[in-house]
């Protein structure tokens, strides 16, 4: 969200905006910060409980409900649930689709200008850049696919009795493995539609020594190795 908000500045400015190495460490680090903060209340709820089942007469593990129903929610679970619904979910959702918007529309006015700047390297660098762009609206349309229908059932799950067991539990899975295709494929888009990003993955790949693995493994195993 935030690389297609900067995408959308930096297409506004025409190419003059510009944000150091240093910001985008710090909102790296925020990002990262936030996520933590965000997920307090589930790493406070989340657990194992015992069920003692008679046909198997053994106890059994499983892991703890979350009681998304407001009716039978506590007010850490509520705080949970709507952290997840709203800052996970909608919020993100909503707010790629007001940037998407606005992207589509700065893509279009610099399609126009490069239509009367045609043979300026402005117009080359503008086309390379409006690339950039469509690979962000991919991948944000992905999210989107991915995301908002887990939203919506979650969403559902709140105000209906026993919809998330009846019902989101037998989409569980499937929305589950959505969501991690949808974090694979974002890779293979950056490298099909970036060369800077082809670029650094290759030089990262190049001076990447798989032998300082194997090393490692070896001294984890077997202890120190002398050195001939």
């Amino acid at each position: 969200m935030l690389s297609c908000d900067f995408r959308y500045k930096f297409i506004r400015s025409r190419g003059s905006w510009k944000f150091s190495i240093y910001r985008t460490q710090l909102v790296i680090v925020a990002v990262f910060a936030v996520c933590v903060i965000m997920f307090i209340p589930n790493y406070m709820l989340a657990g194992l409980e015992t069920e003692f089942v008679p046909s198997l007469n053994a106890t059994v593990y499983r892991i703890k409900s979350l009681k998304i129903y407001l009716g039978y929610s506590t007010t850490m679970n509520t705080i949970n649930v709507w952290l997840f619904i709203l800052v996970g979910k909608l919020v993100p959702c909503s707010l790629m689709c007001i940037i998407g918007c606005l992207l589509l529309r700065s893509i279009r006015e610099s399609a126009h200008l490069g239509v009367s700047l045609s043979l300026s390297s402005y117009s080359k660098r503008m086309k390379a850049h409006r690339r950039t762009t469509i690979m962000l609206l991919a991948i944000m349309m992905m999210f989107l696919i991915s995301e908002l229908p887990a939203a919506l059932l979650v969403l559902v799950s709140v105000f209906v009795k026993d919809f998330f067991r009846d019902y989101y539990m037998l989409f569980a899975d499937t929305l589950d493995i959505v969501s991690l295709a949808n974090n694979a494929i974002n890779f293979v888009m950056f490298c099909i539609m970036s060369k800077q990003f082809r670029d650094i993955l290759r030089d990262m790949v190049k001076h990447f020594k798989f032998s300082n693995i194997l090393s490692t493994l070896a001294q984890t195993r077997n202890g120190p190795i002398s050195q001939v």
